[in-house]
C-alpha cells in the first residue's frame, strides 16, 4: 500500500442544470507537501494535480488516480507539466462542509493505493514515490480522507 498526502488549493465551485436538475462539483488544484515526491520510472516528476468532489453521479463508478502526461496548449504554447486527477464522490453533508468552509481553511488529501510495483523509500528531505505507470494507470483508490483544519492565528 503506498499513502499519498496532497494539500488542496484554489477551491472552485461549478454549478450546472440539465433536464431540470442542477448538479454541483468542487474542485481543486492539488500539490504536494515539499517534502514528498511523486515521480514515473521514466523520470517525470509529478508535483501538482486536479481533484474533484461530487454528492451525486460521480465521472467514475470508484476512486481511481489517474497519471495525466504533460501537455501543451496549442493556442498558447504553454506546457502543462504531469499531474493528477482524482474523482471523488462524497456525502452531501460532506460536500457542503467543504463547499461551505472558510477559504482559509487547509485542506489535505490523504489517498491510499494499491500500487503494483511502487518503490517507496525515505531519504533526507522526505519521503519518495515512484509510480510505474507503464503497468498501472489508473490506481485504484483504496481509501481515501479528507482533513480539513484552521490555521493557527497569531494572536
Amino acid at each position: 500500500m503506498s499513502r499519498i498526502t496532497f494539500t488542496l488549493h484554489r477551491k472552485a465551485l461549478a454549478v450546472s442544470m440539465l433536464g431540470g436538475a442542477y448538479s454541483q462539483k468542487l474542485s481543486f488544484e492539488a500539490r504536494l507537501p515539499k517534502r514528498q515526491s511523486l515521480s514515473t520510472r521514466e523520470g517525470k516528476d509529478i508535483k501538482t494535480g486536479y481533484v474533484e468532489f461530487v454528492s451525486e453521479k460521480p465521472r467514475y463508478e470508484t476512486e481511481m488516480l489517474h497519471f495525466v502526461d504533460a501537455m501543451q496548449d496549442i493556442d498558447t504554447g504553454r506546457i502543462d507539466p504531469p499531474s493528477i486527477c482524482f474523482y471523488a464522490k462524497v456525502t452531501p453533508e460532506i460536500f457542503a462542509l467543504i463547499r461551505d468552509s472558510d477559504s482559509s481553511s487547509l485542506v489535505e488529501l490523504r489517498i491510499q493505493t494499491n500500487l503494483t510495483g511502487a518503490i517507496q523509500f525515505d531519504d533526507p528531505l522526505g519521503e519518495a514515490k515512484i509510480w510505474d505507470i507503464s503497468r498501472q494507470n489508473p490506481v485504484p483508490v483504496e481509501t481515501f480522507e479528507l482533513v480539513l483544519s484552521q490555521p493557527e492565528s497569531d494572536t
